[in-house]
């Protein structure tokens, strides 16, 4: 850090004005604590009003010597005028009293002059009267036109003069911009070096914090894990004792309700008009109304299992949920202060990653046992309440035996009498089959996207609206309907409404949708179209150029971190978590990233700067599969049809050009010289290794016996005599 006295010698080095005294810089940087960037600012406007007083005082005092060379060429004139009769000194206190008029001092000199020569004259007659007047007006005229030539000659010294002090002007302000120039670029460069200092400074506090903060975090993570499984498992074990509970009481009211109906049954049995055919009917009716009733029972209560399951998992997914977005808040703060630090926290950042992968790793582990478990004890417990409504059928069947007994006796006493039939709509409605489901409600919605904010508006058909009915904001490559970014309840107030506005702020970039639900259910009734959040993507392109993918890009308006976007290379239909290769960006838009060896449809998918694996934009690319071994035909070779074999001279080099890029070059990769009907992959005639490399050439020398033969190409990873490529054939022929 710097000490004060450093600072007042930079000071003072950079400000050499005689009023920039040393006492003054301490003053100055004292009373801003010290601060280097403030002190600059207010010396240098010290110094810059310094140079325009100045500018003043020099105008104000070449108008001050102008006046005076006035002053005393007019009072030149006027001794010249009046020649000996009025004295220097008469003439300048007249001068001084008219300053503005020269016309008015003359007049004031010639009355002067009129009352001396009055005063001292004789008296004379009137020829001599009008000759002294006629050359008083003859010297006048004179003086007239001498003054004018005079006045003439003074007005153009004085546009001189002004010329040339406006072009002393014009230079010396040139010179204070310069000096200003000067000043500025000084800051510039101080501020610069300070700030730089400052990063250095910033960038290994945050490395020390960034350690604590995960050493803190990891040791909290663990902590909280523990405490939750704990707590987890207690819940669970309470649950499962309340939902026995509740099984016992639900059987013990099916049965009440069971010997209820008997006896009603056993009542209407005996006042019942019984027509051997309308019983029949009747009785078969009631068989089915009963086998109705116990599958209707049946499926109520593994319905309420199953939702007793799906709320657990709710639960499950609401805590997976809670954490991710934990993790999700940790990892961008982190991300944050990593991409301050830059490339030297790169590795650091991940190994975070890799941290918080195996982290989440096993705590979806963990999920999924509790899952397992939970369905286990459900599995059970449905076994347990089926057995259970399996042995409560058995009785309902002995009994309604017992109640036919009964019947057919009181049939037989009432044989002969005719009663009218009673409905009782209460036993009917006992008995009345289950109303099917409701109607699937539908809604519309309609959204779109202004800044950082999605406004969309929502219209519920066919159906009462609910408090509890919401709307959800999704990313575009979410499926998961419990991963939600943002949620808003639509009708919160009363009166409930069947249609409203919704808003959502402070929305991330990258593609969204927004899903309609009813109630607490997480299966969306409607979904919006695709809206985009941030900057448009106006030209996005992707290329194979040999080993690598060039992907070129353009923002619109373009991006304020531009270093901070990123482009990741993907299989078709993979996660964005998924990549298989990623790079930053930067400002001309032109990314390179090495290419994919498996040939196949891939996709370029371009992120924004705190979209959090949003994507922006995405495009597709194929990758072909060219591998291949060729003969670069020499210049006497004879070949007419490319499928027929190359025919070559025995002994003379040729060259064997190849192409491995859909696999992992090595240079234990090989080219044989074969015989075309050699099956034997080790017989080979000449072999020679590759450099190495995706592409390259390899020269042989052919076979000296006649014969026709072909090059194989052999690639390490794929096995060592696995024919990866085959050439063109080609024959040797003997010269005759």
């Amino acid at each position: 850090m710097e000490t004060e006295q450093e600072k007042v010698a930079a000071l003072q080095r950079i400000f050499t004005s005689p009023s920039m005294k040393k006492q003054i810089i301490v003053e100055i940087l004292r009373d801003n604590g010290g601060s280097f960037d403030k002190t600059f600012d207010i010396l240098l406007q010290m110094n810059q009003e310094e140079e325009e007083e100045s500018v003043v005082n020099n105008q104000r005092k070449a108008e001050k010597k102008l006046t005076d060379a006035e002053k005393k060429t007019r009072i030149r004139e006027l001794q010249t005028m009046f020649g000996g009769d009025m004295t220097q000194s008469l003439i300048q206190d007249v001068v001084a009293t008219h300053p503005d008029s020269l016309e008015s001092a003359v007049e004031e000199l010639l009355n002067i002059t009129s009352e001396e020569v009055a005063y001292n004259r004789k008296p004379v007659g009137l020829e001599e009267e009008r000759k002294r007047q006629e050359d008083e007006l003859r010297h006048y005229e004179e003086w007239k036109r001498t003054h004018e030539k005079a006045q003439e000659e003074l007005r153009r010294r004085e546009e001189e003069e002004r010329k040339l002090l406006a072009d002393k002007a014009r230079k010396e302000e040139s010179e204070r911009a310069a000096e200003r120039e000067r000043l500025i670029k000084l800051q510039q460069e101080r501020r610069q070096q300070v700030e730089q200092e400052k990063i250095k400074k910033m960038e290994e506090k945050l490395k020390l914090e960034l350690e604590k903060l995960q050493q803190a975090e990891a040791l909290r993570i663990k902590k909280q894990e523990e405490e939750r499984a704990k707590k987890e498992a207690e819940r669970l074990v309470a649950e499962h004792e309340r939902l026995v509970a509740e099984h016992e009481r639900l059987a013990a009211e099916q049965a009440r309700i069971l010997e209820e109906q008997a006896k009603k049954l056993v009542l209407q049995k005996i006042q019942a008009e019984a027509a051997e055919r309308e019983e029949q009917r009747r009785e078969a009716e009631k068989e089915r109304m009963l086998a109705e009733q116990r599958e209707v029972k049946l499926r109520l209560e593994q319905e309420k299992a199953r939702q007793e399951e799906e709320r657990l998992r709710l639960e499950l997914a609401k805590l997976e949920a809670e954490e991710e977005e934990r993790l999700r808040k940790i990892r961008e703060e982190v991300e944050l202060r990593l991409r301050r630090v830059r490339e030297e926290g790169e590795e650091r950042l991940k190994k975070i990653k890799e941290e918080e992968e195996r982290e989440r790793v096993e705590l979806a582990k963990k999920e999924a046992d509790a899952i397992a478990l939970a369905r286990a004890k459900n599995l059970r417990e449905e076994e347990e309440m089926r057995r259970r409504v399996e042995e409560r059928l058995l009785e309902e069947k002995r009994l309604l035996e017992s109640v036919k007994e009964e019947e057919k006796v009181v049939k037989e006493e009432v044989k002969e009498e005719e009663k009218p039939r009673i409905e009782d709509e209460s036993f009917q409605t006992s008995f009345a089959p289950v109303s099917p489901s409701a109607p699937r409600h539908t809604a519309v919605l309609s959204i779109n996207s202004q800044g950082d904010e999605i406004n969309g508006t929502w219209t519920l058909e066919e159906a009462m609206p609910s408090p509890s009915d919401w709307v959800g904001l999704f990313p575009a490559h979410q499926p998961s309907n419990y991963k939600y970014t943002q949620s808003v309840y639509v009708n919160s107030s009363s009166p409930l409404v069947s249609s409203g506005n919704f808003t959502f702020k402070a929305v991330k970039p990258g593609r969204y949708v927004v899903k309609f639900f009813r109630g607490k259910s997480y299966v969306p009734v409607a979904a919006s179209s695709r809206v985009l959040v941030g900057p448009k993507v106006v030209d996005f392109q992707a290329s194979v150029v040999g080993d690598s993918i060039e992907v070129r890009y353009t923002l619109e308006p373009p991006s304020a971190y531009p270093t901070y976007d990123w482009i990741g290379i993907y299989e078709k239909d993979r996660r964005n978590k998924r990549y298989m290769v990623s790079s930053y960006g930067n400002k001309e838009g032109l990314v390179t990233l090495r290419a994919p060896r498996t040939p196949g449809l891939y996709e370029a998918r371009l992120f924004v700067n705190t979209s959090q694996y949003n994507e922006q934009e995405i495009t597709s690319f194929v990758v072909a599969d060219n591998d291949n071994i060729s003969i670069v035909e020499p210049p006497n070779s004879s070949s007419v049809d490319p499928s027929s074999p190359l025919v070559l001279s025995p002994g003379t080099p040729v060259t064997v050009s190849y192409v491995t890029r859909t696999v992992e070059p090595s240079t234990s990769d090989w080219i044989g010289v074969y015989s075309i009907d050699q099956g034997n992959n080790k017989a080979y005639l000449e072999s020679r290794y590759t450099p190495g490399t995706t592409t390259g050439n390899v020269t042989f020398t052919t076979p000296t016996s006649a014969g026709v033969y072909e090059f194989r190409l052999f690639v390490y990873s794929v096995g060592k005599y696995v024919v990866f490529r085959r050439s063109r054939s080609f024959e040797v022929v003997l010269e005759k």
